[in-house]
């Protein structure tokens, strides 16, 4: 494996972290750039991680593992990401979930429809309490992708945003979504099909 696709797989890694963390970069505006270099690189005592990381996945699967691992451990150092096996167990966990998208949001907003009395109440939401949508998240009860795309059918996050602005949690949750959105692709067609199965499952509630 060459020096070069280390050093690609670097600047992933620093860009993806970059574009996961608090700050304004944003790794698809950017191309996934970075300001380094292959000098720098060479001085770095973990560049011989980033060799075995090329050795296992190719470019486009090295974007994939690190964001997978990325949307749960925004920190995590190369290192563990090599030696730890939960990792990699992360990664095909989550390349499984993606596969059947649909399939995971249908069964969790089954999981929604049998644990709440009304759909209005999953999104009601005060400065002391957060909703009880979110709060099913929080509690594994349905994944991320299947919150973010009732947001990408309903808006919730919007409002919810103006009322929990400042509350660590949530704006951890909030910048956390945004970033990870867009590697998900959710497009119209697979919109309309979400909205049709909240509308199956809460149609006494939906207009």
């Amino acid at each position: 494996m060459s020096e070069k696709s280390a050093y690609k797989a670097y600047q992933t890694f620093i860009a993806l972290k970059q574009h996961f963390s608090k700050t304004n970069y944003d790794y698809f505006k950017y191309n996934g750039r970075i300001k380094s270099n292959i000098n720098s690189f060479r001085t770095k005592r973990d560049r011989f991680q980033f060799e075995r990381l090329t050795r296992k996945y190719g470019e486009s699967e090295l974007v994939e593992f690190f964001v997978s691992n990325l949307i749960v451990k925004p920190d995590v150092w190369v290192g563990e990401l090599c030696r730890n096996p939960d990792y990699d167990e992360q990664y095909q966990n989550w390349k499984k979930k993606k596969q059947a998208l649909t399939y995971q949001f249908q069964c969790d907003i089954l999981c929604l429809n049998e644990s709440t009395e009304s759909f209005n109440d999953l999104f009601r939401c005060t400065q002391s309490e957060h909703p009880k949508l979110f709060d099913s998240y929080n509690e594994g009860s349905i994944s991320l992708e299947t919150i973010i795309g009732i947001d990408m059918v309903l808006g919730c996050f919007r409002h919810w945003d103006r009322v929990l602005k400042g509350d660590i949690i949530w704006d951890d949750f909030y910048h956390m979504c945004r970033q990870y959105t867009p590697f998900l692709n959710y497009d119209a067609k697979r919109r309309i099909k979400f909205k049709e199965i909240l509308r199956k499952e809460f149609a006494s509630d939906m207009v």
